[in-house]
């Protein structure tokens, strides 16, 4: 039940599937429906032109003899490219082009009334027409000339041509080929003036052949083998006298012809295949004597070759015959490699002639040949007959369709083809009918499919399916292919084919079903199957164990629903995954039961189930597939694994890796997927992937470069652990080697189990020693700076990521300290305190300084002593004494470099005052700030050599006075130096010292004296300034309103007079000083001064000596304040010309006038 519960289930959502595809089909299909809407119609109808032959040549006027002349009637018809050529009863040729009007251009060939014209043949450019009468006589015609040309040395009369269409133009017919009545074949060349350029024959037919050639067609093409030269060919042309003349003409050798020719007693079809010229092609076939015909059964009165060309190819595809039987017909396969004529006609058979009811079988008066039909014209009808299955199609009566009109519409007598327009058209005694094509291939699906069938070729099924139309016409083909793959025991193919056809899914299971249990047990019978294999391998789920599979239809039922799978919609998603699910199942079983048995295989089973898992993992559920695998125990676990890798699940993957140690294997997943993807999963095992193969952790960590590094430091930290007690437990076991006695407690549980066999922690792939911490941090510092400079973005590093890496360095970093000092020492300013040890150091700097905790790199420093590193971390502070007594301890040139290099430091930063020309200064006025520190340092280090060395340093101490720069002198060492020290090794540097002492002090004498001159000087130019006068004219006039400076009017007011002789009344100027003083505090001040004298003036001129005093301090202020400068050459007037010429605040109207007032 549960089963058909589900088949119902299918089969609901099959139905409701179908219909929706259905609908979206229809929409898309409007071509379609629109074929479907004109079924009805006929595929063939006769359309009649409004043209005639009376109107286009009207009967010849009576004879002299009062006799009517009977009115012209068309004996033949030719047409190409619109352009109609007609030959008539009386021996005349009519021209006449659709797209020129209804006027024809007649020409007259022979006027004796009996001269019939028989056969006209006109070349694929509309040029050419050669015409013969039934008397023999031929004719050749040019499209612009009136008068046709006879053509005589022609033993027998012209039957058929074959022109040449690739290479025919206005100009020459270039070679072409003539049959005659008595069976031989003619290459001739005509020009457009009528000459006859070219006439030999090339071939006779065989004697057996009793009826002349009456149809002949050919195709030039090139071999391809690259040796395409130009060779000279011989050949006879007619002379001036007639006769014949040899001569030669050039051709290709690569040039190859293939020719075709008929004759109808008996009916036979030649072939031929050759070049590169006809005479070539001919003679080889005569040297051989290889016969090249075929000899179709019965004889007709002319057997005419039909060709039809496919859309979109160039050359000829399909041929026919006309024969007594009905129509022979094939395939024309021109090609490089073709070495036979037999070759090139393929799929060549008869299709005999309908039976028409109530008529004996007889042959048709005409035959045109269209892609799909052959259309028959009889005395009495026009048949329209399939040319896939041989059945009649359509029968129109012709005497009602010639007669629909009221006109005479004469006797049928002909059908042609229009072959570069591709129409059709039938030809009357007197009329002219087109004959319409109307959707010639809607039944070409059916008949295809018929034909497959009935003959049971598989490829007709595929040709069938090109013509389909319809959805609904698609399924059909596929079913009765999936019937035919069925017969031929071709279940995968048939199995496909259903699926395509829409078949139910119960039928095609139960039928699949079926054929696995019949062939299970032929199989079985004879012996070539056990039962175990029928039932398949141990862990086989139910549902498929309960049926009896064969590999073949299991296989057949896989690709069905792989089929199914890929044509449901997407909106069918429970379906998909329905079917997804159970192809799962599927594979597993096949993949199971091939394993067990050992069957081949295997591979290429497992191949296709990951290509389908890959493909389809959006249709599958991931929990029900996951159960599925894990179902079949471990030998699918490879498979478990693909999936989850595909589906994303990286975590199960990586986790089944680390469980079985393949540590590697796990490192490569997480290394090719997505960062995205697994980011918190390498977080996640990153301490176990340190802690078993910390290279290739530290190249996956390098290789995601957008890590947080700081999630990173617990598997970091967790290696360092690992590693100590990898350290711990080697010195312990090296011990242990030389006989040490030490207790079993001291040994770690890690360090326990450890053996010399254990790969170390800190060695690469080549043996090398590598602390991959420390690998890791500098390299991805050094990788953020790069991105930084290569304007990638700016790339912040946070502290504990650093102070991670200067931990880990002061921990495992080598004696000369060498990883720390390239992170320590770029930190120290450029210009300061590189010694010889640190040149071989970097100046990139790998840390930032503002984000660093210099104090907790300081302590790690000291607590692993790291001596040298603490020396330029507490140069870095500026702990200067500190940084020289701790390089004492390791280096004396090292703490010599930094006091050497702390003063030149401070001696730029000074600008030069620090050094040798400030000695005397610091000698005489004592020592502060940076120099006391230099000075402090040097005497550290002078010291330490006097404790270290005694005597044997005093050397030494002599060269550091030098190297000091002055900083020292020689009274600074001496109470440092030993007792008993000679004087001797002092006595330059104790003279050196006095003498400069005498030079100071004359130094000094002379700079005082200089110093009391001018104080003199000074004090006499005071007493000076007290008595100076200034002279001036008694009419000046005053810098501000151009009056004079002093009247009688005006005898009592102030004014002022500057040394460069400008002079102002004291209002002017202080009116002037708003503008020039640059500060409102000094207006301010102005104003306010002038109101305090104002108001103590009044009180002077009581002879009140305090407020005189008082007045006099006043004004002696503002002098300073309004006429401390002259205000028309001081400093004011320096500044003005900075100043705008035109006035602040004038609006555009404004600033017009202005310009305009400074016209010229």
């Amino acid at each position: 039940m549960a089963s058909m519960d589900l088949f119902e289930e299918w089969r609901m959502d099959d139905v409701h599937n179908q219909s929706a595809r259905d609908s979206q089909q229809q929409k898309e299909q409007g071509q379609s429906l629109q074929i479907d809407l004109t079924e009805s119609t006929p595929m063939f109808s006769l359309q009649r032109l409004d043209w005639s032959v009376e109107r286009c040549a009207p009967a010849p006027p009576p004879t002299k003899s009062g006799l009517k002349r009977l009115p012209k009637e068309i004996s033949k018809a030719v047409v190409v490219n619109h352009l109609f050529v007609f030959g008539t009863t009386d021996g005349s040729i009519l021209r006449w082009n659709m797209e020129g009007g209804a006027d024809c251009d007649e020409v007259e060939l022979s006027k004796k009334p009996d001269d019939n014209i028989k056969h006209i043949f006109v070349d694929p450019s509309g040029h050419h027409v050669i015409a013969a009468l039934k008397n023999g006589e031929s004719y050749y015609l040019h499209s612009r000339s009136s008068k046709a040309k006879k053509i005589s040395k022609l033993q027998g009369s012209i039957e058929a041509v074959g022109f040449d269409k690739d290479r025919v133009s206005e100009s020459s017919t270039k070679s072409f080929l003539v049959g005659t009545s008595t069976g031989r074949l003619y290459e001739m060349v005509y020009e457009s003036t009528g000459k006859e350029k070219v006439c030999q024959l090339v071939h006779q037919l065989d004697e057996s052949s009793t009826g002349g050639i009456t149809s002949i067609y050919f195709e030039t093409f090139s071999s391809g083998d690259g040796d395409d030269v130009t060779v000279l060919e011989n050949f006879s042309q007619p002379g001036e006298d007639g006769a014949s003349v040899s001569t030669s003409r050039s051709i290709k050798s690569g040039r190859r012809i293939f020719v075709l020719c008929t004759t109808s007693s008996p009916t036979r079809l030649y072939h031929f295949l050759g070049g590169p010229s006809f005479s070539q092609l001919f003679h080889d076939y005569k040297l051989s004597g290889a016969s090249s015909f075929v000899e179709l059964p019965g004889s007709v009165e002319r057997s005419e070759l039909l060709f039809c060309k496919q859309d979109g190819v160039d050359r000829n595809q399909s041929f026919s015959l006309l024969t007594k039987q009905g129509m022979y017909h094939g395939s024309v396969l021109l090609n490089n490699t073709s070495t036979s004529s037999d070759e090139v006609l393929t799929e060549a058979g008869m299709t005999a002639f309908a039976h028409r009811q109530h008529q004996q079988r007889r042959s048709p008066i005409s035959v045109l040949m269209t892609e799909f039909h052959f259309l028959l014209l009889y005395a009495d009808a026009l048949v329209v007959q399939s040319r896939i299955s041989g059945e009649v199609q359509q029968e129109e009566n012709l005497f009602l369709l010639l007669t629909s009109s009221s006109e005479d519409s004469g006797e049928a007598i002909a059908m042609v083809k229009d072959a570069e327009r591709n129409s059709f058209w039938l030809v009357t005694t007197t009329s002219l009918f087109q004959i319409e094509v109307s959707h010639e291939d809607r039944l070409a699906w059916q008949m295809y499919l018929d034909k497959a069938v009935q003959v049971q070729d598989g490829r007709l099924f595929d040709t069938a399916h090109q013509f389909c139309k319809s959805e609904e016409q698609r399924k059909k083909v596929h079913r009765a292919q999936a019937d035919f793959f069925l017969v031929s025991d071709q279940i995968e193919k048939a199995a496909t084919q259903f699926a395509l056809a829409g078949v139910p899914f119960d039928e095609v299971l139960l039928l699949l079903l079926t054929l696995g249990a019949e062939r299970s047990r032929k199989e079985a019978v004879s012996g070539t199957i056990t039962a175990g294999a029928l039932n398949g391998a141990k862990g086989v789920s139910a549902p498929l164990a309960e049926y009896d599979f064969s590999d073949q239809s299991l296989k057949a039922l896989r690709l069905y629903l792989r089929e199914k799978l890929r044509i449901l919609p997407p909106s069918a998603k429970s379906q998909k995954t329905m079917i997804a699910t159970w192809l799962c199942e599927i594979f597993l079983h096949t993949i199971a039961s091939a394993a067990t048995h050992h069957r081949d295989g295997v591979t290429k089973t497992v191949q296709e189930f990951k290509d389908f898992l890959r493909k389809n993992r959006g249709s599958l559920d991931n929990a029900t597939t996951m159960s599925l695998l894990l179902s079949r125990g471990q030998a699918m676990r490879p498979l478990l694994l693909f999936y989850s890798q595909i589906i994303g699940d990286y975590d199960k993957v990586v986790s089944h890796y680390i469980n079985e140690n393949m540590i590697g294997e796990a490192i490569s997943v997480l290394k090719n997927a997505p960062i995205e993807k697994v980011e918190e999963l390498i977080y996640k095992k990153a301490p176990i992937l340190m802690a078993r193969i910390p290279e290739l952790a530290v190249e996956l960590f390098l290789s995601k470069p957008y890590l947080a590094p700081t999630r990173l430091l617990p598997a970091l930290f967790r290696y360092s652990e690992l590693l100590d007690r990898q350290h711990h437990a080697a010195r312990q076991n090296s011990r242990a080697a030389k006989g040490s006695s030490y207790t079993k407690d001291l040994l770690t549980p890690s360090a326990e189990i450890m053996d010399e066999d254990e790969d170390r922690l800190d060695q690469d792939s080549e043996g090398a020693r590598v602390n991959f911490a420390i690998y890791y941090l500098e390299t991805y510092l050094a990788n953020a700076k790069e991105r930084e400079r290569s304007g990638e973005g700016f790339s912040y590093i946070e502290a504990s990521v650093q102070h991670a890496l200067i931990w880990l360095l002061a921990k495992y970093d080598d004696d000369s300290e060498s990883g720390l000092l390239k992170l320590i020492v770029p930190l120290v300013d450029a210009d300061s305190l590189y010694g010889d040890v640190e040149a071989e150091v970097s100046n990139e700097c790998l840390l930032d300084r503002d984000s660093i905790d210099i104090s907790y790199v300081l302590r790690e420093c000291k607590r692993e002593n790291r001596t040298r590193s603490c020396v330029y971390l507490y140069v870095l502070m500026n702990f200067m004494e500190k940084a020289v007594a701790a390089a004492l301890e390791i280096d004396l040139q090292l703490a010599k470099n930094i006091a050497s290099r702390y003063q030149i430091h401070q001696s730029q930063m000074d600008g030069g005052a620090f050094g040798r020309d400030g000695k005397s200064d610091m000698m005489l006025s004592g020592v502060t700030g940076a120099a006391a520190v230099g000075k402090k340092l040097w005497l550290s280090i002078i010291e330490h050599v006097v404790l270290t060395q005694g005597k044997g340093g005093v050397s030494q101490v002599l060269q550091m006075l030098h190297d000091s720069n002055g900083l020292l002198r020689i009274e600074d060492i001496l109470e440092h130096l030993p007792d008993f020290t000679e004087i001797d090794l002092f006595k330059e540097e104790i003279c050196n010292t006095l003498e400069d002492y005498a030079t100071r002090i004359e130094t000094l004498k002379s700079e005082m004296d200089e110093l009391s001159y001018s104080a003199e000087t000074i004090d006499k130019e005071l007493a000076g300034v007290t008595t100076r006068g200034f002279a001036m004219r008694n009419h000046q006039r005053c810098e501000g309103c151009s009056e004079a400076l002093q009247t009688q009017q005006l005898s009592w007011e102030q004014f002022y007079l500057f040394p460069c002789g400008h002079g102002y009344h004291e209002a002017c100027l202080l009116k002037k000083s708003g503008e020039y003083l640059e500060h409102a505090a000094d207006i301010q001040q102005v104003a306010s001064l002038k109101e305090q004298i104002s108001a103590v003036s009044a009180r002077a001129k009581d002879a009140d000596k305090r407020s005189m005093v008082q007045m006099e301090h006043l004004q002696a202020e503002l002098d300073g304040l309004v006429a401390a400068d002259c205000p028309l050459c001081g400093d004011y007037m320096i500044r003005s010309t900075g100043l705008s010429l035109l006035p602040s605040g004038l609006n555009p109207g404004d600033l017009q006038d202005e310009a305009k007032s400074w016209e010229l």
